[in-house]
């Protein structure tokens, strides 16, 4: 990942309007990134131990 250059904040639709809002296509796109815990252990538990 590169590090931007600018983050552009803009509250209430001044300059970009985002149209309407989608969260089950949000939750698919984050989810793609998602892993299974094959060990089914918690974060305390696997501290140290690399999970991919």
């Amino acid at each position: 990942m590169q590090k931007p250059k600018m983050i552009l904040f803009d509250y209430g639709q001044t300059l970009v309007d985002e149209g309407e809002f989608q969260g089950v296509r949000g939750a698919e796109a984050v989810l793609q990134y998602a892993v299974k815990n094959p060990c089914r252990r918690t974060r305390r538990r696997c501290k140290g131990r690399r999970i991919s």
